[in-house]
Order: structure tokens, then C-alpha cells, then sequence
């Protein structure tokens, strides 16, 4: 090679450098590898339900984008990709596929791998659809007390996976993670737990209150093996999804929930509880009790206020009914002979 030839390549090489060309080839690696190399395997160890997350993507990515750059998915191509999904598919298979890339590609702008998410503007199909349902006052002390029943070690009935929707009720934790809690994420003094990775690809210090201590406390000192709720059928494995020890709990505190038709308390609402409201139950305590939305969405992990407000911010009806009522008659305060409503009228 000619001195000269030399020189022309070293100034193209250093004009790359420059420009931070190189830096960006060096950062090329396609969905597939990344999922496979990456995602999975932290799925894994963070996440009960990683086997129907590699079904879909296996099922409905990884032949259509899969072998694409990362740097080169853009949002246009994820939503013809969600636009070209099987007819057949539901609203919710619609967005758990979506919740499925959102994810994907939150982990690779953490990686450093991406600059930006290209799923947060391309819209659910659910956007209308938010699950407002909250545990009561009443429903929330005869849940609590139903968890009880089985959370008494000197008890045939104990069971790890009452202790284990009481600390979700006390704490805010998505189910997942609360089943998934290893020894080494709790505080030496038990006031925290900490978890390496959640459903925002992020961090997180879960605080516990000296109710949440207990349980923690409780299920440690019982736990044979690394997880706190450790399963009794799989050695070295934490407890499985409580799907049926929680309609038997909701069975026993009289309260709505699908797959029973047990009788429902007098006064209690008709309308199914599930699980994940029980996330939602504890935001709309801390805002009761303390009305700050940026508290809330800071305990409960999420990655924006707009998530906080629109699928977990409720209030339930009589809450509002007394906030009006307390309001008007503020406003009134200085009013004499304001008309009363006679309490037997009626419009």
C-alpha cells in the first residue's frame, strides 16, 4: 500500500470516528438477537409469565421484524406489524403483543442500545377500556382478614401464597414480583426490598410498613430456599401464580371474582376483583391518604404520571360524595337558611 493510499484511509477512518459513524455501527444488533440474547433471559429470573412472552414473540415478531436492525424499527413498521395480526385475536392479545415490543424496546434504550421507545406512540386498542375496580373500605378489611385465615404457621391451612397477595395489598408490588422476591433483595432490617428489574426495565425500592415487615419477617424465617415464597413442588423455585388460593380467599371474605359463583356480602360491589386491582387498591389508599398522584406513581414504580392517572388513579363513589358534600357545604358555611333536601324528596 502506497503511503499516500494510507493516509486517505486514515483521515476517512478519523472523519468516521468524528462522526460517530463507527460508534453507531458498533451498537448494530437485530431484534431477534437482542430478544433472544437479552430479553428472555432476564424474563426468566424476573418473570412468572416469560414462556407465553417467548410464544408471541416466536408466534408474531420474530419472522416479521425480528431480523431488522434495532436502530432501524421505527414506529410506522411496529404498527403495520400490529395492524397485520390475525383477525382473530382479541383487544387484549392485541396489546399484550404490544406490551410485548413496548417492553422490548424500553430494555434496549436502557442498554443504551436505542435513543427512544417507537411502541409510546403507537396507541393501545384498550385506551378505552380502564379497569376502575378497587377493593372497597369493607372489602379491603374482609380481604385482608381472609388472608389471615391461612397466613398463621401453627395452622394445617398456612399457606406462602396468602402471605403473598397480603404483601402485594400492603405494598402496591405487581403480583409477579411479590412471588418472585428473593432473600437477597430484602433490607438486612427488613425495611425495603429491592428489586433489580421491573416491568419498566428499571430499579426499584419497594418500602415496607411494619404490617409488610411482618409478612416478610414471617415468610422469610419459614422459606427453604432462595425465594422468600418458595414452592413446594419445585426445588429451588418460588411459589406458582396464586390464582386459585385467591379466589378461595375472595370466596371466604364474600367478595366478587370470576370463577365463582359463591354468594356475595350484602353491600359489596357485583362487579368482579381481580388480582391486579389489588395493585390499584393500594394507590387509591395513598392518595386518600396523602392526595399527591406523584407519591403514588413513584410507589408503584411507574414510569409516568399519565400511567398513574389513568389506569390506577380512582376513587371510589362514596369518597367523591363526600368531597362534594364537604365543598358545598364550605361554600355555604356563611349562608343562613340555605334550602335543606328534605330527606324523604326525591327527583
Amino acid at each position: 500500500m502506497s503511503l499516500k493510499t494510507f493516509e486517505r484511509l486514515a483521515n476517512e477512518y478519523c472523519e468516521r470516528i468524528e462522526s460517530g459513524e463507527l460508534n453507531k455501527l458498533s451498537r448494530r444488533v437485530t431484534l431477534n438477537r437482542f430478544f433472544d440474547r437479552i430479553c428472555i433471559e432476564q424474563a426468566k429470573k424476573n418473570k412468572k409469565s416469560w414462556k407465553s412472552d417467548l410464544g408471541r414473540y416466536n408466534l408474531y415478531i420474530r419472522e416479521s421484524i425480528g431480523n431488522h436492525w434495532l436502530e432501524d424499527i421505527k414506529s410506522f413498521n411496529v404498527e403495520c406489524l400490529l395492524n397485520d395480526l390475525p383477525e382473530h385475536l382479541s383487544d387484549r392479545s392485541h396489546d399484550l403483543i404490544r406490551a410485548l415490543l413496548s417492553g422490548i424496546f424500553s430494555l434496549a434504550v436502557k442498554y443504551e442500545l436505542l435513543d427512544k421507545n417507537p411502541v409510546s406512540v403507537v396507541p393501545a386498542r384498550n385506551n378505552c377500556n380502564v379497569n376502575t375496580r378497587t377493593l372497597t373500605e369493607a372489602e379491603l378489611v374482609a380481604f385482608i382478614r381472609s388472608c389471615l385465615e391461612e397466613a398463621d404457621p401453627t395452622k394445617d391451612n398456612f399457606s406462602f401464597h396468602a402471605l403473598c397477595l397480603l404483601l402485594m395489598i400492603f405494598t402496591g408490588m405487581r403480583i409477579g414480583n411479590c412471588c418472585t422476591i428473593r432473600k437477597e433483595m430484602v433490607s438486612p432490617d427488613f425495611s425495603a426490598i429491592y428489586l433489580r428489574d421491573t416491568k419498566q426495565g428499571k430499579p426499584q425500592t419497594i418500602f415496607l410498613s411494619k404490617q409488610a415487615q411482618w409478612i416478610v419477617r414471617t415468610a422469610t424465617s419459614l422459606s427453604w430456599n432462595e425465594y422468600i415464597f418458595p414452592s413446594a413442588l419445585k426445588d429451588n423455585a418460588p411459589i406458582s401464580y396464586p390464582r386459585s388460593v385467591f379466589v378461595r380467599i375472595c370466596k371466604r371474605a364474600g367478595i366478587a371474582v370470576n370463577g365463582s359463583n359463591h354468594p356475595i356480602q350484602a353491600g359489596f360491589p357485583t362487579e368482579p376483583f381481580n388480582i391486579h386491582a389489588g395493585r390499584k387498591s393500594f394507590c387509591s389508599h395513598v392518595l386518600k391518604q396523602t392526595g399527591d398522584i406523584r407519591l403514588a406513581s413513584t410507589l408503584l414504580g411507574h414510569s409516568s404520571l399519565s400511567v398513574t392517572e389513568k389506569h390506577y388513579a380512582f376513587f371510589q363513589d362514596d369518597r367523591l360524595q363526600n368531597v362534594v358534600d364537604d365543598v358545598a357545604d364550605d361554600m355555604t358555611a356563611n349562608i343562613l337558611n340555605f334550602p335543606a333536601l328534605e330527606a324523604d324528596s326525591s327527583c
